[in-house]
């Protein structure tokens, strides 16, 4: 069974998750953690643990039996190809190197 992003994210207790959710503050406000938050932080585990990888104007790269990931489930700025995405901007918002320290 391919690894899911509820699996990832249910294994963070409270305390993680407030963690998470003043990363998140640090950027722009938020309450609580949405779907959108949830999968920043499953993008980063994934990436963190080599499970998927991706570069500027690149599709990612990733194992569909491995892992489920679906490019349309995230906040990512499409260039002028379907499947490019420049990672960069995504990467850069969402301080995605501190979130990948915190989990």
């Amino acid at each position: 069974m391919a690894i899911s992003k509820n699996s990832v994210i249910d294994q963070f207790g409270n305390e993680k998750r407030e963690i998470f959710l003043k990363h998140f503050n640090e950027i722009y406000e938020v309450k609580e953690l949405s779907s959108h938050e949830e999968n920043m932080i499953y993008l980063a585990w994934l990436i963190k643990n080599k499970y998927l990888s991706i570069s500027t104007n690149t599709s990612p790269v990733y194992d569909p039996s491995v892992i489920e990931f679906d490019i349309e489930q995230y906040e990512i700025t499409i260039e002028s190809e379907p499947g490019l995405f420049n990672f960069d901007i995504l990467y850069n918002f969402y301080a995605m190197g501190k979130l990948q320290e915190l989990l």
